[in-house]
């Protein structure tokens, strides 16, 4: 029986010889777990109908767990780890955000709406933090509504360097994700 340590063997000549099998990278095997997580929890968001329903629930869990806080509102920790910032801080991330990664599914399709990257919250209080997730919601509405069940699987690049399934699809659902991440980190301020 001929085992791969004898197909790489030094006397072999170098043409052939087998490639050694490099051992897997863990935070390849990390991003591939987080994926198949994602993807099981989410495989049931077939068309952009169920993904648009979702993607509203996702909005109005946040808005939830932000309506139950009582911990300062306009507390600026700065910290770098998102799981410290303050309810202030993660609403305008999530808000931004949510534009920011809706873009890049638009790039990938074709769609223009540039003014969804112009979008800097600014929320004083808790209540236009609320105000400020619902027109964003309502900004991208007619945006998601552009989108068809074809679009989904079609490629994107992020030009932030993020892990996440890289199809119009894993984009998002990443954006539900990310409300329900950020709705969670919130519900553990009380």
């Amino acid at each position: 029986m001929t085992t791969w340590d004898m197909l790489y063997n030094e006397s072999r000549p170098p043409h052939l010889r087998s490639p050694r099998i490099p051992d897997p990278d863990p935070s390849v095997q990390t991003i591939f777990d987080r994926y198949a997580a994602i993807n099981a929890k989410y495989s049931r968001l077939a068309n952009i109908r169920d993904l648009i329903l979702e993607l509203e629930a996702s909005r109005d869990r946040f808005i939830h767990a932000l309506t139950g806080i009582e911990r300062g509102w306009s507390d600026v920790s700065g910290a770098a780890d998102e799981a410290s910032w303050s309810p202030r801080e993660l609403t305008e991330h999530l808000t931004f955000s949510e534009g920011a990664v809706l873009w890049i599914a638009c790039s990938a399709i074709g769609l223009e709406a540039p003014y969804l990257l112009a979008y800097l919250p600014n929320f004083e209080t808790k209540e236009e933090g609320i105000e400020g997730v619902i027109a964003m919601g309502e900004t991208c509405a007619p945006i998601y509504a552009q989108i068809r069940d074809l679009d989904l699987r079609k490629p994107v690049e992020s030009p932030f360097g993020i892990a996440w399934e890289q199809t119009v699809w894993g984009v998002l659902v990443r954006n539900i994700t990310h409300a329900d991440e950020h709705a969670a980190t919130i519900g553990g301020f009380d």
